[in-house]
């Protein structure tokens, strides 16, 4: 978010942080201390990087995507253990980024250029998770199973009793998971609302298929943490991060700020 707004005035820059400092993400950092809540807010990075903004110019498309790959790598390297959720993010996000770039940025759409927008976000995330699995090697992968699917798994499971498709959709909007985001809730609405307002006036076709992508990435992300059978309260982070981060991606992008 101060990335985004980082050449706005020093008063829209400190609304930007005040906002994202009085989200119950900040107060989960510094109080539970655990790779969960950097895990979810890289991914939510990685995911919008992959969408591009208007910093990205033709001819330099790959860019986005190499530094897309680099926050899904710091991804796995915060929590090795859901290296599955983070490549398939990674994943879904290339597909989307992907098509933006062929649609709007000036890519051609032949096989080798999607191949090298794939290495360009495929190379750093790997690199990046080599420097867990090579070190870690067997007794990781041995922990990934045992704490996945083994008698480990039951350290994930909870007591609420979360049971239809409609109990477990509602759950971070009306359920137990809501309350951490009883402080900046209606804020995050209201600045998603102005931006989808924003995106359907907007005259850039770029600018209103971008913010589909954008809302169904968060959408799929919302979907399965949902209805994951290990909820927890962390797992929902990446979701959280994503109704936060969202609006001022939109905003940023739909205004033009650099």
């Amino acid at each position: 978010g101060v990335y985004l707004f980082r050449n706005r005035p020093r008063w829209l820059l400190a609304g930007v942080c005040g906002y994202i400092l009085s989200s119950p993400l900040a107060a989960i950092i510094i109080h539970d201390f655990k790779p969960d809540a950097f895990n979810g807010i890289w991914i939510v990075i990685g995911c919008l990087t992959a969408l591009g903004d208007s910093t990205v110019r033709e001819g330099h498309v790959w860019r986005r995507f190499f530094w897309a790959g680099v926050f899904f790598g710091l991804a796995v390297l915060a929590k090795s253990t859901v290296f599955p959720f983070v490549y398939g993010m990674a994943g879904i996000a290339f597909v989307l980024g992907a098509f933006l770039a062929i649609r709007f940025d000036g890519c051609k759409g032949g096989l080798s250029q999607i191949a090298k927008l794939a290495a360009a976000l495929s190379t750093p995330m790997l690199l990046l998770s080599s420097l867990q699995f090579i070190p870690g090697g067997k007794p990781l992968l041995i922990y990934i199973k045992e704490y996945s699917f083994g008698k480990g798994s039951s350290v994930w499971s909870t007591h609420i009793n979360v049971v239809s498709a409609k109990d477990r959709l509602r759950y971070y909007i009306a359920g137990p998971g809501s309350a951490a985001l009883d402080s900046i809730k209606w804020v995050c609405l209201a600045l998603f609302v102005l931006a989808v307002v924003l995106a359907v006036r907007s005259k850039d076709a770029r600018k209103r298929v971008l913010t589909v992508c954008a809302v169904a990435l968060a959408m799929v992300t919302y979907v399965f943490v949902s209805f994951n059978p290990t909820k927890n309260a962390f797992l929902g982070i990446p979701a959280q991060a994503f109704f936060i981060l969202l609006p001022l991606f939109l905003l940023a992008t739909l205004l033009d700020f650099p």
